[in-house]
């Protein structure tokens, strides 16, 4: 079954009564979880479309008459609220004896960095651990370059087991550059049991972070894509990702080591994924495509204008400026 387009950055949702028509196959589109009270209808078919797919219109409002204005004609919510849903507070990653006892015979019960979660189903296996659809789950590290003059060779070396989806889910180190944002070193998929790692990779001068800059970043990073987990039970395995004894070197010289046992210290860290950001706002006398058809009142814009979502510098487009100034 053809799987409905997703609103990645902002989402509007009502309480209350809201027809929503999908240019798709006209067929009814089921109730969403946590808006009972909302009535979801398709009322066009792809035949009458303009766009066969991927088109999203929005008709009427939980107050007023949805025309996103008041009776002064100034820009209005109607009651629809928006959020950003790409951020994910719960990292996932823990210290836990589950599925690890392989990496670390020396320790009974061992102990390892599980990116995993404990499910309220076990989708007919014998354990109800997992994880996730559409996860972005990240471990991180940071340190100082020995030199900040010099490059830094840098040396990974760990223990693992990772069982998850292969081609579609995924565990990849990285590293963070001034230059190139996130850098891949390596990438593991599919099912592996106490794999050793061992990876060396050379961070430049010009690469360093941080205000000096001299600091080093480096995570784990788990993704996994919106179908084939333990939460929609089409895939099933003892994942995602276990790691354990975890040692950086820099410049061959060791720096940390990590085997996540009560009494050691825990040098990689779980931190939640930023979302993207809202970025939706109502606003009047926005650009449309099409120069013949006009409509400059009120309507909820998705435009980063560096003022939404504060931070962001703005986005310019010669092209197509929807927003002000250009963006």
């Amino acid at each position: 079954m053809k799987r409905l387009p997703t609103i990645a950055a902002s989402l509007l949702t009502t309480t209350l009564l809201a027809t929503i028509a999908v240019a798709d196959t006209g067929t009814a589109i089921p109730r969403t979880p946590g808006l009972a009270d909302a009535d979801y209808r398709s009322t066009i078919t792809s035949s009458q479309a303009a766009a066969k797919v991927d088109s999203l219109l929005v008709l009427g409002g939980a107050l007023g008459n949805g025309d996103f204005q008041d009776s002064l004609g100034n820009p209005s919510d109607d009651g629809w609220t928006h959020a950003d849903r790409t951020g994910q507070e719960d990292p996932a990653w823990h210290i836990d004896t589950y599925n690890c006892d392989n990496l670390d015979g020396s320790q009974n019960p061992n102990h390892a960095m599980w990116c995993g979660s404990i499910f309220e189903q076990d989708c007919g296996t014998p354990y109800f651990e997992g994880y996730g659809n559409n996860w972005d789950k990240q471990l991180f590290w940071e340190g100082e370059a020995p030199d900040y003059e010099q490059p830094s060779y840098v040396y990974v070396q760990a223990d693992l087991n990772i069982d998850c989806e292969p081609g579609s889910d995924r565990l990849v180190l990285e590293y963070q550059s001034a230059l190139t944002g996130w850098t891949e070193v390596v990438t593991y998929d599919g099912q592996h049991f106490g794999l050793h790692v061992d990876e060396m990779f050379m961070i430049g001068v010009d690469e360093y972070m941080g205000q000096f800059p001299n600091d080093i970043y480096l995570r784990w990073r788990f993704v996994s894509d919106s179908v084939g987990s333990h939460e929609d039970c089409l895939w099933t395995g003892m994942g995602a990702v276990q790691i354990d004894n975890i040692v950086v070197l820099l410049n061959s010289v060791v720096t940390t080591i990590d085997d996540f046992e009560p009494w050691s210290d825990v040098n990689w860290q779980a931190v939640p994924t930023q979302g993207v950001g809202d970025f939706a706002q109502v606003r009047d006398n926005a650009y449309c495509l099409d120069n013949h058809q006009s409509n400059y009142t009120p309507k909820f814009t998705f435009v980063d204008d560096g003022e939404v979502v504060p931070g962001t510098g703005g986005t310019y487009s010669a092209t197509w400026p929807y927003g002000p100034d250009g963006r």
